[in-house]
Formats: structure tokens, C-alpha cells, sequence
């Protein structure tokens, strides 16, 4: 009776141990309902391209992924809703690491298919490979079995495999000599150190996998330091206990490692059991990408939320943004403008326009659109481009217009406006144009009859009003003379006329000789020797085959100008140059002007001075 009695305990307590394991092994994942909305984290933000934002959505859990379709999703930054964002699903892959115990259990076979504890393990790895690995070779998979060598530490069977025949191959060949305790807590710290070391720059999942039988973690492991490690890396460890079955010590002691840690286990009787929890790390290497411009750039910190349904997910950025630098590839000199007659108008001339090269760089690394870009020609806007494009480089060419313009100097500079408002303007840069015209045909132009200078005895006259004056009273003179002494014989009267005829003729020779080196050109430059005017007609421009007096500079013409001497006077002619020749800063036209000693004369850009010396009688 009481045998019978303790037979009939020993049963209810064994099944009530067979119902109490039944639900602990049961996944937390199929325990608990899944939520309306799983919680949701900002996996990465990305503002690289900034002012457009990038953010990656995850499930804020190992046990959910996020919905296929995140309908009723609301953004705001600095409490402003952004209506206008986009969103897309990207697969970014997951870091995973296998830890295989396997101690002198793992060639145990259990149950009725005749496998081994190894089989089964290396059937379920390769199984996930095949059939759960990202095919783009995106996800991470390491390996950590016991090292057979003396160092009693484990070693990495496979380290960061990328494609499913790597996880195959490395699992295949795997045969394992272990006999006894296997090294596993430092196995598990090696395996966090590796998860510590691997760069989670895009926020994606990671994970640890013991697969064990269970019965000696608790004398194995130090759960505490585990665990603490792994919560701080954020990190959930997952348990497969290996065997027929999953007896409570077991489960007692996978729980301590999975329980703190947000992880899962599962008792691993057949190679598909794992496979919720595959399907569940698949749909983790998936995150929701959300892509918006921020409507409001300003400097500091910006404050991110992300809501769906009752869950929300905060993040923020802070920037530094400063104006853009604005620069012109511009050397200052000169442009040269030319028209293929003596009389070409200045819209005629070419070329007509001048591209204008401006770099703009962003010096707070933040590149972005500009609103505009203005061309400024002596602070004065001559071109203006909206949204204007950058290259690759950061610049853009702009195109001065010259068809108006005539030779000078001319200030340039660039103004630009980035979408944030900020606005710099460049410095300036001083560029000259120059404008040539052929020398005219025939050279020496017509000057005007009443300002030609005096070429014979009587227009010497005219010119000098004292002799003219002097002339004329002599003639009257001569002619009360005659009247009073019209009786007087004739061959006085002709002695007279002969006299005076030979007075006049001395006076006018006098006037109109040139005397040798009478006059000078000074150049400006200082240092520069004076140059003679030798004769009476000189010649002054760039060939020496047209002009005795050459000035070698890019703005004076082949024949650019002339000096004659004409009674006692010098005369300046222009003979149709292109840069003009200037008396006293005033541009002469066809008519010849008269010289004064100290006079200024320009030809082109190059300046004298006329340097009249006196001379003896």
C-alpha cells in the first residue's frame, strides 16, 4: 500500500515536472501576445547630406520586428511635423555568434533518429545559413567551439562569415576531441568581446547563441559578469538546450543568461525547432528607412520624434553651420577686345562676353543648395542666377557681358545665397580691358583747313598777329610814302619795295626754320631718358617699320601718332589708334592740336611729357 502509495506520488510530481518544463521551454516570443505596435528605436541617423535627414527605424525588441507597412507613422523635429518624408524597407544584415558547447555529451545520441547532439547543432546552423542567411551577404556569422590546443580558451571555428558555403564548409568539418568541461565562460567572454569589437555603425542586430545542454552552466558560468556585459552593449543571449529533453535545472540555468539580457531559449530536440527564432533575427537585418528635408536648419541641437501608434522613438543631431566661402578663379590683368576695322562699334568688337569661374566651399562640411549666385561688375549686379548647380568641385561659370563696355578698369566680384539664407560675397578681383582697331586708311587723316597750321609767308602771318600788325603798318607807311613824295624818282620808290620785300622774306625764314633737337618726350617713368624729336615730322607707334619712335606696349597702335613742327610751332596729330592718343588727358580727334612746353601727351597707356627747349637766334 504505501509502495503503492509513493509510486503514485513519484508520478503526479513527475508530471507535474513534465507540465512545469512543457511551458518554460515554450519561447517567450510564443508566450507572450504580440503587441499592436512593437516598440520602435532610431537604429542610425544619418546627415551626411544634410539639410536632408536619414533615419533607420528598428524594432526596439529581439522578440518583434516592425510591421511590413508602418501606416499612421508621424515625424516631427523641434516640435514640427514634417509631412513630406519618404519611406522604404533596407536590408542591413545582422551580427550573430554561435557558442558551441561541446563537452563529452555532443557525440550522445538521444532520441529515435539516431542523430547526435553534434549533428543535430551542425544540422541547425547549416540550416539557417541556407535558409535564414541574407543572401546579399550582409549578416555576420561567427563560430566559437572549444580549443583542443593547451591554452583551455576557445577558438573561433568561423569569424564574421559572410556567405551560407562558408557557414557549411566550417560546420562540415568541424569534429570536435573535447572530452570533459568545456572552457565556456571564457568562451562567452570572447564571444562578447568580438560582438564589443565589431563596428555597429548602422545600428543593426546582434546576438549570441549558446547551444548547450544546460546542466553545468551554474557551475561554469559567472552569470552576473555575463549578463552585466552583455546589458550594457545592449546585447540579448539566447539558449538551445541540447538533449532528448530539457529537464528544469537546465532551463533554470539558460534562464539566468536570457532572462536579463531580453534573450530567448528553446530545447533543441529536432534541427526546425529553432526556426521561429530564425525567422524572428531574418526580419530583425530589416530596417525602415524615413528620408526628409528639415524644414527649419539652424544651429545647435535638433530634437527628432518618431510615433506610431503608442510607441515613439526620440533621437537628435546638432550642427554648426556657417556661411559658405565664395571664390573667383579669376587672375587679375588685362582683356583684350578687337574689331576688324579702324571704326567697329563697341558691340561689334570681340569677344563679346568673358566666362567668369566662381568655387564655393562649405567650411562647416555641411554642403547644400544655393538660392542664388550674383555676378557683381563694380558693385553693381550684372548677372544672376537662380538655383544655380555646383559641379562636383563645388563651382559654376558665370558670363560677363563686354558688348558694352569700352577699355578700363572694371571690379568683379561674386555674391552667393545658400537655401539657409546665409550670404558671403567674394573677394574682388580687378580686371583691365583693353580695345585695338586696325590703324585706318590712308593713316594721316584731313585735318581741318582752319586749324591747319601755316604752311607759306602769308599764313605765317595770320598765325603771329604781331607780325601781321607790324606788316601792315609798314605797308601804310609805305603807302603815305608814296603820296608824299610821289614826285620823288621812281628808283626810290623801287628801293623801298625791295627793301621791305626782303625784310619780310628774313622774318619768315626765321619763323619757320627747325633748329636741331628742339624739343624732347619725357616718359613718365622715372629714369626713363628723354627722347628728341629729330625733324619735322615724326612719327610715333608700336612698328618699327611705321614709326621712328617706338613704344613697345600693347596698347599703343603700329602708327599710333605724330608731331610736326610748323612755323615755330609743334602740332600733335592722332593717326586713327585704337587706344587714342590724349592731350592734357582730353582724346584728340582728327584735328591736330598745338604743343606747349609741359604739355601731357598719352599714347594709349603710355604717358610723356613735351619738353620744349629755347634756342639762340
Amino acid at each position: 500500500m504505501i509502495q503503492r502509495q509513493l509510486r503514485r506520488s513519484i508520478l503526479i510530481v513527475g508530471a507535474l515536472l513534465l507540465g512545469l518544463t512543457a511551458v518554460a521551454i515554450t519561447p517567450i516570443s510564443a508566450q507572450t501576445p504580440v503587441p499592436a505596435t512593437p516598440p520602435l528605436r532610431v537604429a542610425q541617423l544619418d546627415t551626411a547630406e544634410f539639410p536632408q535627414i536619414t533615419l533607420y527605424l528598428a524594432a526596439n525588441s529581439p522578440h518583434w520586428p516592425l510591421p511590413a507597412n508602418l501606416v499612421g507613422l508621424t515625424l516631427n523635429e523641434n516640435e514640427q511635423t514634417i509631412s513630406d518624408f519618404t519611406q522604404a524597407r533596407e536590408a542591413v544584415g545582422i551580427d550573430l555568434v554561435f557558442v558551441i558547447d561541446a563537452n563529452d555529451t555532443i557525440n550522445t545520441v538521444d532520441g529515435d533518429d539516431d542523430e547526435t547532439r553534434l549533428k543535430k547543432v551542425q544540422d541547425t546552423l547549416i540550416r539557417f545559413a541556407t535558409q535564414f542567411m541574407d543572401p546579399a551577404g550582409l549578416d555576420r556569422v561567427s563560430v566559437l567551439v572549444p580549443d583542443e590546443g593547451d591554452n583551455g580558451n576557445g577558438r573561433f571555428l568561423l569569424q564574421d562569415a559572410t556567405t551560407p558555403t562558408e557557414v557549411v564548409n566550417g560546420l562540415v568539418a568541424y569534429a570536435p576531441q573535447q572530452v570533459g568541461p568545456t572552457p565556456l565562460n571564457e568562451m562567452m567572454l570572447q564571444a562578447l568581446e568580438h560582438v564589443r569589437g565589431l563596428q555597429n555603425e548602422n545600428g543593426r542586430f546582434q546576438a549570441i547563441l549558446l547551444l548547450s545542454d544546460g546542466a553545468l552552466l551554474d557551475q561554469q558560468l559567472d552569470f552576473a559578469a555575463l549578463t552585466t556585459q552583455a546589458e550594457a552593449l545592449n546585447l540579448p543571449i539566447y539558449a538551445a538546450i541540447l538533449g532528448a529533453h530539457a529537464d528544469p535545472n537546465e532551463v533554470a540555468n539558460v534562464m539566468k543568461l536570457s532572462d536579463p539580457t531580453d534573450g530567448d531559449f528553446l530545447h533543441l530536440a529536432q534541427q526546425e525547432k529553432a526556426d521561429p527564432l530564425f525567422s524572428i533575427w531574418q526580419s530583425q537585418g530589416i530596417q525602415v528607412r524615413l528620408t526628409y528635408r528639415t524644414p527649419q536648419p539652424q544651429n545647435g541641437r535638433s530634437l527628432i520624434t518618431v510615433s506610431l501608434g503608442d510607441q515613439q522613438a526620440v533621437t537628435s543631431y546638432s550642427l554648426k553651420v556657417a556661411p559658405p566661402q565664395a571664390a573667383l578663379l579669376l587672375t587679375p590683368g588685362a582683356v583684350v577686345r578687337q574689331g576688324e576695322s579702324s571704326d567697329t562699334p563697341l558691340a561689334e568688337l570681340t569677344p563679346q562676353e568673358h566666362p567668369i569661374p566662381l568655387l564655393v566651399q562649405w567650411t562647416d562640411g555641411i554642403p547644400r543648395k544655393l538660392t542664388t549666385a550674383d555676378l557683381l561688375v563694380n558693385d553693381i549686379p550684372q548677372v544672376t542666377l537662380n538655383n544655380p548647380t555646383l559641379d562636383s568641385a563645388g563651382s559654376l561659370t558665370m558670363t560677363w557681358s563686354l558688348a558694352a563696355l569700352d577699355a578700363g578698369d572694371y571690379t568683379l566680384a561674386a555674391q552667393v545665397t545658400d537655401e539657409f539664407g546665409l550670404t558671403t560675397t567674394s573677394e574682388p578681383v580687378t580686371i583691365t580691358l583693353l580695345v585695338q582697331r586696325p590703324t585706318p586708311i590712308p593713316p594721316t587723316p584731313t585735318p581741318v583747313p582752319t586749324a591747319a597750321p601755316p604752311v607759306m609767308q602769308l599764313e605765317t602771318a595770320v598765325a603771329n598777329p604781331k607780325l601781321l600788325a607790324i606788316a601792315i603798318g609798314v605797308l601804310a607807311l609805305l603807302v603815305v610814302l608814296l603820296i608824299w613824295q610821289s614826285r620823288r624818282s621812281r628808283e626810290a620808290v623801287m628801293a623801298l619795295e625791295q627793301a621791305m620785300d626782303a625784310a619780310l622774306t628774313h622774318t619768315s625764314k626765321k619763323e619757320t626754320a627747325v633748329p636741331p633737337t628742339a624739343a624732347h618726350l619725357v616718359p613718365a617713368d622715372e629714369g626713363a631718358d628723354p627722347i628728341p624729336l629729330n625733324g619735322d615730322n615724326v612719327t610715333i607707334g608700336r612698328d618699327p617699320a611705321a614709326a621712328q619712335i617706338i613704344l613697345d606696349d600693347a596698347s599703343v597702335s603700329r602708327l599710333h601718332a605724330r608731331i610736326r613742327f610748323r612755323a615755330g610751332t609743334y602740332w600733335l596729330y592722332d593717326e586713327g589708334s585704337a587706344g587714342g592718343t590724349y592731350l592734357e588727358f582730353q582724346r584728340l580727334g582728327l584735328t591736330p592740336q598745338p604743343l606747349k612746353n609741359g604739355s601731357v601727351i598719352q599714347f594709349g597707356q603710355v604717358r610723356c611729357i613735351f619738353k620744349q627747349l629755347a634756342v639762340n637766334d
